[in-house]
C-alpha cells in the first residue's frame, strides 16, 4: 500500500553520465489541476469583488457615506479576502511556476466584468492588450 506522498526515483543524463534524481510523486496530476481551478476562481472572485467596491464607491446616493456603511463595498472586501485565501491555498497544491501566469486572468475577468457592472466601453485595442 502505498501512500500519495511516496518517492519516485529518476535517472537523468547529465553532463557527467547517469545521475539518479528523487522527485515527490503526490498524485500531482489531479492535485495540480485543483490548484488551477482554485487559482482561476481566486482571480473571479477578486476582480468581482473590485468592480463591487468601485460600483459601490461610484454610486451618488454613496457619497456622504463611509465604505465600511456601504452593503456592496463590505460584500467586495469580502469577495477580495476569500479570493486571496482561495489564491494562497491553491499555491499548496500546484507549482508557482504553473500559477503565476494565470494572475493574468485578472485583466480578462476585469475587462469583462468594468463592461457590465459599469458600463465602460472596450475598443479592439483593450481586447488585443488582454489576449
Amino acid at each position: 500500500m502505498s501512500s500519495p506522498m511516496n518517492i519516485k526515483r529518476l535517472l537523468m543524463k547529465g553532463w557527467d553520465g547517469w545521475n539518479e534524481i528523487q522527485t515527490a510523486d503526490l498524485g500531482t496530476d489531479f492535485l495540480v489541476m485543483v490548484g488551477v481551478v482554485m487559482a482561476a476562481a481566486a482571480s473571479f472572485i477578486t476582480c468581482l469583488g473590485l468592480n463591487l467596491q468601485k460600483m459601490s464607491l461610484c454610486a451618488p446616493e454613496n457619497v456622504s457615506k463611509k465604505p465600511f456603511a456601504q452593503p456592496k463595498w463590505v460584500a467586495g472586501l469580502t469577495c477580495v479576502v476569500v479570493g486571496s485565501i482561495i489564491d494562497f491555498l491553491s499555491f499548496g497544491l500546484a507549482p508557482q511556476s504553473l500559477l503565476a501566469p494565470l494572475a493574468a486572468l485578472s485583466l480578462v475577468w476585469n475587462l469583462v466584468m468594468a463592461s457590465y457592472f459599469h458600463g465602460e466601453d472596450y475598443t479592439r485595442a483593450d481586447v488585443y492588450a488582454t489576449f
